[in-house]
């Protein structure tokens, strides 16, 4: 059984690993949080949005019109629009993914050498990650829900 003195110092030696949170380390870990939320909103919107795009175009490419009983023209160019919007949201968040996700990567796998995620562009990219979330995730499933309104 170790004595009360063996067990305090075992702490105070486990305590020691970690560093002492500063304003700094605080600052730097709040930093990297965002660095990896943005990534992982990324990722999710790429995602995402390859996804439902495809699904849009294949709904488009496969609507079966009745020749005997067609739809009204209005209808059609509804569902035309709505098609062309939906692919078209989708591919500028897939876009936006692709052009700022490889710059996350890179920084995220080097983060061993830095001490700060502030040269990390996710910061001054942030409206546009924002961006292509909001698009893929709250807009584009919006219009792929009112397409599957239409195609049921």
């Amino acid at each position: 059984m170790m004595s009360r003195n063996e067990i305090n110092e075992s702490v105070f030696k486990d305590y020691m690993k970690y560093p002492v949170l500063t304003k700094q380390t605080t600052h730097s870990s709040l930093a990297w949080k965002q660095l990896f939320l943005s990534r992982a909103k990324l990722k999710a919107t790429s995602r995402t949005s390859a996804l439902l795009s495809g699904f849009a175009m294949i709904a488009m490419v496969e609507i079966d019109i009745d020749t005997r009983n067609p739809p009204p023209q209005a209808l059609m160019i509804t569902f035309a629009i709505t098609t062309t919007v939906l692919i078209a949201v989708h591919l500028f968040a897939l876009m936006l993914s692709t052009c700022i996700l490889p710059n996350l990567e890179a920084i995220s796998t080097i983060h061993m050498k830095l001490t700060d995620a502030s040269e990390s562009p996710h910061q001054r990219l942030q409206f546009y990650i924002e961006m292509s979330w909001i698009f893929s995730n709250t807009v584009g499933i919006f219009l792929f829900l009112i397409e599957v309104y239409w195609r049921g």
